[in-house]
């Protein structure tokens, strides 16, 4: 639905139509699979390329538009500044996905780190190496 209203947003906006917004879909499918790839980087055992599919097509979904608008206002706004926008755009998605990759590890590491000390009988006030605290 976001995709949608943002396609329906720009469209309109641009001289050519739709095709001025589908020339950015490779470079949108391109930052969501290096969003998935990146946010797997803690756990790269988890990382497929059926994963790494979806990326690529809500990448080309929502980001063609918002790279379209991005682009438009970067050449509008400063002509120096527009060899930047995709440079910028891939360091940021490799961004989020190792920020989102690395909230994920720490939860699974907090969440797996506690549900296994207490399956090997350990409590916060037991002693490692000695089992369960018998006091």
């Amino acid at each position: 639905m976001l995709a949608g209203v943002m396609w329906n947003a720009t469209v309109p906006q641009l001289t050519n139509g739709v095709l001025d917004v589908v020339v950015f879909v490779p470079p949108g499918a391109v930052l969501g699979v290096a969003t998935v790839w990146s946010g797997h980087a803690f756990a790269p055992e988890r990382f497929s390329w059926g994963r790494g599919l979806i990326g690529a097509v809500v990448g080309g979904l929502v980001m063609s538009p918002l790279l379209a608008f991005l682009v438009a206002f970067s050449a509008a706004w400063d002509r120096a500044s527009f060899p930047l926008v995709f440079p910028l755009g891939a360091l940021l998605a490799i961004a989020l996905g190792l920020g989102v990759g690395a909230v994920g590890w720490v939860f699974r590491w907090a969440v797996n780190g506690r549900s296994s000390a207490a399956g090997r009988g350990l409590t916060p006030g037991s002693d490692p190496g000695h089992g369960p605290s018998r006091s």
